[in-house]
């Protein structure tokens, strides 16, 4: 009876030692203060700035109480952002909108000291669209361009978009301008009638 009891004392001492070794050998001690080292700490510990190196995912709703700054690019719909702000790729339709609560609301668009500001809207690729910029130091009476990218299309002014449209002015790839014609043959071509003062 004796040896059953010492052996048991002797398996139970056993198992507390190996539970006790496996414990101490599971938990490395970080190499600095955390955050950094090789322990990472939870992101609402106190207010100190915390950073992460590698990637970040929310599976959830992600909110801002205060700025934000990002060095890098910022995709929106997209994996690979070619620039600063990239929202959808030509195979997502997404869209964007800007809402104001105070007036006005606008979309600013600065270049740089000796840099040209643009806005763009293509159509599929840079060949086909809408340039609206200033030109880089531009000199009085400092001019506003608006360009059509392609050399094959002119501009045409709409109304009642929504439903009908209406061709109010064209003005075509080579320069003739039709009021209320959408395919002018001449340098300026009518419908309807003509009011002038002066010559």
């Amino acid at each position: 009876m004796k040896n059953i009891i010492q052996s048991l004392k002797i398996i139970t001492l056993a198992l507390i030692l190996s539970f006790g070794i496996s414990y101490v050998y599971a938990w490395t001690e970080p190499i600095v203060t955390p955050p950094g080292g090789n322990v990472s700490a939870p992101v609402n510990v106190s207010s100190t700035a915390q950073y992460k190196e590698g990637a970040f995912g929310i599976g959830g709703l992600f909110r801002g109480y205060a700025n934000a700054i990002f060095d890098g690019n910022v995709g929106i719909g997209a994996t690979s952002p070619a620039g600063r702000l990239q929202i959808g790729t030509l195979s997502s339709g997404v869209n964007g909108s800007i809402n104001g609560a105070s007036n006005p609301t606008r979309l600013i668009v600065n270049g740089a000291t000796g840099s040209e500001a643009a806005l763009t809207l293509g159509y599929y690729s840079s060949g086909y669209g809408l340039n609206l910029w200033v030109p880089a130091n531009p000199s009085a009476p400092w001019p506003t361009y608006i360009d059509n990218i392609n050399a094959y299309s002119g501009f045409r002014f709409r109304n009642n978009t929504s439903a009908t449209p209406v061709e109010l002015m064209t003005i075509d790839a080579t320069g003739r301008v039709g009021i209320g014609v959408p395919d002018p043959t001449q340098k300026l071509d009518v419908a309807g009638n003509i009011k002038g003062t002066g010559v």
